[in-house]
C-alpha cells in the first residue's frame, strides 16, 4: 500500500497553495516526488483531481494524507527518530547517547500512541535507536505495529541479539538493518569493545542468509582517514555481498571532546578518502551521506530536500528514551524541548510550533553567506557540527565540500 502526501512549500498568509505530491512505497523504501504549479484545494476535491493536477495514476489501496501547512518545513515529519531504550551492552567512544543504562525506556503503550500519530499524518520512515533497540522488551511487537501501518522501520544494531528468530521477523517486516562496525578489527574493537568485530560479522551473515535488508555501516571517524582501512572495509562488504554505508561522526554524546571527530586539520586526508568513496569502481558497493557525494543530483533540492539536506525541523524529528523531543539528536541537550514528555499528539503540537521553542529556532536559521553562491545541496549542513566547532551557524564545518579542496580550507 502506498502512502500519499499532498504538500505545500509556498508561503502565503491568506491561502494554502499546494505544489508537491509524495508517493511512498514502504516495501521498496522509495519516495516518488511530483511538482506542479501551485493550486488551492477545493473543499469538495477528490483523488481524480489530484491525479490530473500531477499527471499520475494512483492505484488503490493507498493512504492519502493532507496535513495542515507549517512555516519553513513540510507539514509533518517524513522520518521520526526514536530512541526506544537507553540499554546497551556496549559504551562506544562515539555513541550519540552518553547516558546509557539509566533505565530510560519508552513504554509500549506510549510507542503505540506514537504509531497512531505517525499513521494519521503519513510518516514514511521510523528509525529505532537507543542504546541497543533490540534490548527493548517489546521490540518485535513495535516493528510489527509500525510495519502494519505502512511505515518502514530501520534500525542500527551492534549484532549481539541477532539470531535466526530475529532475522525471520526482520525479513517478514522488511526491516532496514545496519550492522555497525567502525573499521577493521583493531579499530572497531578499540571503539566498541573487545570481541565485537566477530559478533557483528556473525550477525551480518545470519541476516544475509535469511535474505534480510541489511548493510554494513561504518562511521567516518578520524581513525578511518586511511586509504588502507577504507579499502579493507570495501573488501569486507564485497566479501559478505552487502552495501557499505558510510556516515559522518557527529558531535553528540560520547563523541564530544574525544579524538574521533574529523577536524579542520584533517582536511587533506579527508579529501583523499572522499575521492576514494566517490570512485566509480565502488558505485554499486558504497552508500554515502549526501554531503560526502562529490556529484549530487541538483533536482533533489526541489524534489525532496526543500532547499536543504539537513532534515532537522524540516523533514525529521527526534524523541529520546526519556520521551523528550527535539529537532535533531546531534544538537544535544540545549535543543531538547523544555519539559517535554511525549503525550499522544505531541509530535504535531511541537512540529506546528504550538508547543516548545526549538523547532522554530532551527527553522529561523538563515543560510550562511558562504553558502549562498554554492551549487551543492547542503545549504548549511551540518548545523550541529558548525555549532560545535565554531560556536556559530554561519561558518563552514570540517566536512564541507564546496569547491572540494578550496572549501576544505575555509573556516
Amino acid at each position: 500500500m502506498l502512502t500519499i502526501r499532498l504538500e505545500s512549500t509556498i508561503d502565503n498568509k491568506d491561502s494554502v497553495f499546494y505544489n508537491k505530491l509524495f508517493l511512498f512505497d514502504s516495501k521498496a523504501g522509495k519516495i516518488k516526488t511530483y511538482i506542479t504549479e501551485p493550486f488551492e484545494l477545493s473543499r469538495d476535491f477528490d483523488i481524480s483531481q489530484i491525479e490530473k493536477r500531477f499527471n499520475v495514476n494512483l492505484q488503490a489501496p493507498y493512504k492519502f494524507v493532507v496535513n495542515n501547512k507549517v512555516n519553513n518545513g513540510y507539514s509533518f515529519p517524513f522520518k521520526i527518530y526514536i530512541d526506544i531504550t537507553d540499554k546497551c551492552q556496549l559504551d562506544c567512544k562515539h555513541c550519540l547517547n552518553k547516558r546509557l543504562n539509566l533505565n530510560n525506556e519508552i513504554s509500549y503503550e506510549k510507542i503505540n500512541d506514537i504509531i497512531d500519530e505517525c499513521d494519521k499524518h503519513g510518516v514514511f520512515f521510523v528509525k529505532l535507536g537507543g542504546g541497543e533497540s533490540l534490548l527493548h522488551p517489546n521490540i518485535l511487537d513495535i516493528i510489527r505495529d509500525f510495519s502494519k501501518k505502512n511505515i518502514l522501520v530501520s534500525l542500527s544494531t551492534n549484532g549481539y541479539l541477532i539470531d535466526e528468530d530475529v532475522a525471520k521477523i526482520f525479513k517478514k517486516y522488511n526491516v532496514k538493518t545496519s550492522i555497525s562496525l567502525e573499521g577493521p578489527k583493531k579499530i572497531n574493537d578499540y571503539i566498541r569493545g573487545e570481541g565485537h568485530f566477530e559478533t557483528a560479522i556473525n550477525a551480518l551473515k545470519i541476516l544475509k542468509e535469511n535474505d534480510c535488508n541489511v548493510v554494513l555501516r561504518v562511521t567516518l571517524t578520524r581513525f578511518m582517514l586511511s586509504e588502507k582501512y577504507v579499502y579493507e572495509m570495501i573488501d569486507l562488504a564485497k566479501k559478505n555481498n552487502v552495501k557499505l554505508k558510510i556516515s559522518y561522526c557527529r558531535p553528540a554524546g560520547n563523541a564530544i571532546g574525544n579524538e574521533l571527530l574529523i577536524k579542520y586539520e584533517d582536511r587533506d586526508k579527508y579529501l583523499e578518502i572522499i575521492k576514494i568513496l566517490n570512485d566509480e569502481r565502488f558505485k554499486d558497493t558504497i552508500i554515502m551521506d549526501e554531503g560526502m557525494q562529490l556529484k549530487q543530483d541538483p533536482a533533489l533540492s526541489k524534489l525532496l530536500y526543500n532547499d536543504r539536506i539537513c532534515g532537522a525541523a524540516n523533514r525529521s524529528f527526534h524523541i529520546n528514551s526519556s520521551s523528550k523531543m527535539s529537532p535533531c539528536v546531534f544538537l544535544g541537550d540545549d535543543y531538547l524541548e523544555e519539559n517535554s514528555n511525549y503525550k499522544k499528539g505531541d509530535i504535531g503540537e511541537y512540529w506546528s510550533e504550538k508547543k516548545g521553542t526549538k523547532i522554530r529556532k532551527i527553522r529561523n536559521i538563515n543560510i550562511p553567506k558562504l553558502c549562498t553562491e554554492c551549487t551543492r545541496l547542503c545549504s548549511y549542513e551540518c548545523l550541529a557540527t558548525r555549532l560545535y566547532f565554531t560556536n556559530s551557524f554561519e561558518k563552514s564545518d570540517p566536512n564541507c565540500l564546496k569547491g572540494a579542496e578550496k572549501c576544505l580550507k575555509l573556516k
